[in-house]
């Protein structure tokens, strides 16, 4: 029993808790697969752009996008390991088969698809941080929302000069 106190008093402490943290609600689990699962199709479909992409602003576009969420998957894998959650490994079945579509497109098709698909991204992105912003009670999911936030601006930003570039 003192062994346990003792523990306790450290994590406290370090500001943690021995005990598990209060638990994830469902819609909260469900929005953190969802962003792990769209983040490996967004890599996914960025890497294939910086190779397949015919116009140099999407190629840059893309390598931008693979940049920023490298950095913003290592914040997203924590906060999910912190939640006492396991990330799915796969993206989910819905994009696969968006991505096998723009692994067959090729040439200035392949540019315009990859900028309107980026492009609803960006915009489902943005409306689902909204929701999430405005359901969700866990402050370390609203501060990662807000990070997400920001580079989803940036990126919608960026992606509506691209229309121009494939029209």
């Amino acid at each position: 029993m003192r062994n346990m106190l003792l523990i306790a008093a450290a994590a406290l402490a370090m500001g943690t808790s021995a005990v598990s943290a209060a638990p994830v609600s469902e819609s909260d689990k469900m929005f953190l697969t969802k962003e792990v699962q769209g983040s490996s199709y967004e890599m996914a479909i960025a890497k294939l752009a910086t190779q397949k992409a015919t116009k140099a602003p999407i190629k840059a576009y893309s390598r931008k996008i693979v940049a920023d969420h490298t950095s913003a998957n290592g914040s997203l894998m924590r906060l999910v390991k912190s939640k006492g959650m396991t990330a799915p490994t796969d993206m989910s079945s819905d994009d696969q088969g968006r991505l096998a579509k723009l692994q067959a497109a090729s040439g200035p098709a392949f540019d315009k698809a990859y900028v309107d698909e980026i492009t609803r991204i960006n915009s489902e992105d943005t409306e689902s941080s909204k929701r999430e912003t405005a359901s969700t009670k866990d402050a370390q999911i609203k501060g990662y929302v807000a990070q997400m936030t920001k580079m989803d601006a940036a990126h919608t930003k960026m992606g509506a000069g691209l229309k121009s570039v494939v029209s």
